[in-house]
């Protein structure tokens, strides 16, 4: 249980990273926790990489609560139920945003 988001950037994501569904990919999540910060990851070829405070653009732009975003990283709501209810917004390759499932499942 992550109880709050730099826990789920620091370690959750870190341990959760699927390194060989990364191979041969290079894409970027910008993500953006209203009141908390900005967080990137980059996947570069199974590297993993994650930047706090770091807002260059991304394939892939995430909006959410911390309440919606811990919800999500402890697996009480999916990212595609998230989406379509309003409560997260995406940017970019809809694509690369889905990805996410398989570089990050469920542990």
């Amino acid at each position: 249980m992550y109880d709050s988001v730099a826990q789920v950037f620091d370690k959750g994501l870190p341990s959760r990273f699927n390194a060989d569904e990364s191979e041969g990919e290079n894409v970027s999540y910008l993500f953006h926790i209203i009141d908390v910060g900005f967080w990137r990851v980059d996947i570069n070829n199974k590297q993993l990489t994650i930047a706090k405070d770091e807002t260059a653009p991304a394939d892939v732009e995430v909006t959410a609560t911390e309440k919606d975003f811990l919800d999500l990283a402890n697996g009480k709501e999916t990212l595609q139920m998230l989406f379509m209810s309003g409560q997260l917004a995406l940017v970019g390759d809809l694509v690369i945003a889905l990805k996410m499932v398989r570089f990050f499942p469920e542990g």
